[in-house]
């Protein structure tokens, strides 16, 4: 994996594919590494379950998202960032396990 920390540099800020390999920004440094490559294994019936589980926790998180007024209301109801609401909703979903009673309830928004 080669690494650039210098801001001169002609890939600096670039991020993408280019001829099999990764460009990346990280930690303040430009970082080119070898692509990943897929898995040839099948995945464990655990391993679909959990994948299942994630895919309707981003589309759970996505539906409030798109929803100006519950993004909102998520935001002051939770003390945070409008930024974060994405990932929190996601981390509690998949913390809970997708059980609606205990992942957090959108709260009506409010009267402005």
């Amino acid at each position: 994996m080669a690494r650039n920390t210098n801001p001169g540099n002609a890939l600096a800020g670039f991020s993408g594919k280019l001829n099999g390999v990764v460009i990346k920004q990280y930690k303040g440094m430009t970082v080119m590494a070898a692509l990943p490559r897929k898995s040839k294994k099948k995945p464990t019936a655990k391993k679909r379950a959990v994948n299942e589980l994630w895919q309707v926790a981003t589309l759970y998180a996505k539906t409030v998202v798109k929803n100006p007024d519950w993004k909102l209301a998520v935001a002051i109801a939770l003390k945070i960032e409008q930024g974060k609401v994405y990932t929190t909703l996601i981390s509690d979903f998949m913390k809970n396990n997708g059980d609606v009673d205990k992942i957090l309830q959108i709260p009506a928004a409010p009267a402005l």
